[in-house]
């Protein structure tokens, strides 16, 4: 083959594009950048088209690269369209990620769009990233079709109501639950279920709820605090506490991308309702804590270097939020993540590491739950002590989720009626 930098013409760009070959489309395109959105003759289709509809992720990542733009072709169908067509999953991720104006409801010329190609080709990972894509609105929705199927899955995000002090006044908390929806695509798709996938995260769980509630009671005592969350699963306790209250920042982790995905979903829906409070999410395994505490340490010595280097006041001022990096945190929280006692070491060992001296540790567990004593155990034997172990309030009980019966409720929480639990505080001496 002659060298990259002869061929140059936009139908040299799609055929690298439609076989698959990133190293030479990369050179092409670095040679001539401008033919980076040339469109075949027949059809209108771009680079972008081909590598989409063929699942070529380098492809894709050159031409994102290469700034390549987004556009319809001689049919109106986009490479969002092609990719969601061909199955194409990660390049469909990589699309919505990248190019913020993509709308998953906007029609070709025969009057179908992304969303209803996911659907007749029946992929549920597809599927579930478009639908929570934020220009996926049921407002927007212009395919009755599409509308009904998307009705059925409303059940997938819940919201929950704290009262507050006042009468007839709540706090109002968001939260999908992506078990759910991925459960009832494939009932509508007649998929299979993924046996090998832990979706314990993407369920809303009943020791999450009497967390959050403990959280809403004790906000006066977490204000202006660092908090952290392990195992946040669907992020209702960390969320529900960064509506009620007033921590300075609060973090959320889960091991799972899929779970921390979710959560950012989560976090994005109560974006408005957080006040002053900087709320993130990120993947954190237990055991590599040392890890991760090192890579924060890092950013927040870039980022003071950049505030070190930025001599305009008000642009510091604007930095000073996101700058505010933690390696340890003034408050842990959590809810029910010991299954077997085989955990418990790891456990115990991550929640030193990023818990202060003096630090609080909140904790709901099942009273029936394995490794239960030996938790306790051992954060006594490893410099912590324990403050208080109590029931829950009775009212911890009550159904929080607006428009629901009691009775619905407990279909959809079935262990935060069934189950007994305790609330933990553990603080870390000095």
């Amino acid at each position: 083959m002659s060298e990259p930098k002869n061929l140059v013409s936009g139908e040299h760009i799609l055929a690298f594009a439609r076989s698959g070959d990133a190293a030479n489309l990369s050179k092409a395109l670095a040679s001539n950048p401008s033919v980076v959105d040339y469109k075949s003759s027949s059809n209108g289709c771009t680079a972008l088209h081909y590598a989409s509809v063929n699942g070529h992720v380098e492809c894709v990542k050159a031409l994102i690269k290469a700034n390549a733009s987004h556009l319809p072709n001689s049919s109106g169908n986009t490479p969002l369209q092609w990719a969601t067509q061909g199955k194409q999953h990660k390049v469909v991720n990589l699309l919505l990620d990248k190019y913020e104006e993509i709308d998953v409801l906007s029609q070709n010329f025969f009057g179908k769009g992304a969303l209803s190609e996911a659907f007749d080709a029946g992929d549920v990972d597809t599927l579930t990233a478009l639908l929570t894509h934020h220009s996926a609105s049921e407002e927007k929705l212009v395919n009755k079709e599409d509308a009904k199927k998307l009705n059925a899955l409303t059940e997938m995000m819940h919201v929950f109501e704290f009262p507050k002090s006042k009468p007839n006044e709540v706090w109002v908390v968001k939260v999908q639950e992506k078990a759910i929806l991925e459960t009832q695509l494939r009932n509508i798709l007649g998929g299979v279920e993924n046996a090998n996938k832990d979706k314990t995260g993407l369920s809303i769980w009943g020791a999450s709820v009497v967390l959050a509630r403990w959280l809403c009671d004790l906000r006066e005592n977490l204000k202006g605090l660092t908090v952290l969350e392990l195992g946040a699963g669907c992020g209702l306790s960390g969320l529900s506490l960064g509506v009620v209250g007033s921590p300075k920042t609060l973090t959320l982790t889960d091991a799972s991308p899929d779970t921390v995905e979710n959560l950012q979903h989560n976090i994005e829906l109560n974006q408005g309702a957080f006040g002053e409070t900087e709320v993130s999410c990120c993947s954190l395994q237990w055991g590599d804590v040392n890890k991760w505490q090192e890579s924060r340490k890092d950013k927040q010595k870039e980022h003071q270097q950049q505030e070190d280097d930025d001599d305009d006041a008000g642009e510091q001022k604007a930095n000073a939020r996101s700058s505010s990096i933690d390696t340890v945190f003034d408050v842990v929280i959590g809810s029910d993540l010991v299954y077997d006692k085989e955990v418990v070491p790891l456990f115990v060992s991550a929640l030193k590491c990023l818990l202060t001296p003096k630090g609080n540790f909140y904790y709901t567990t099942a009273v029936n739950r394995a490794g239960r004593a030996e938790l306790a155990n051992l954060l006594l034997k490893h410099g912590f002590e324990m403050v208080s172990v109590m029931k829950p309030p009775t009212s911890y009980r009550r159904n929080p989720l607006r428009g629901v019966s009691q009775g619905e409720c407990d279909l959809i929480l079935t262990d935060l009626k069934q189950t007994e639990y305790q609330l933990w505080h553990f603080r870390r001496k000095a």
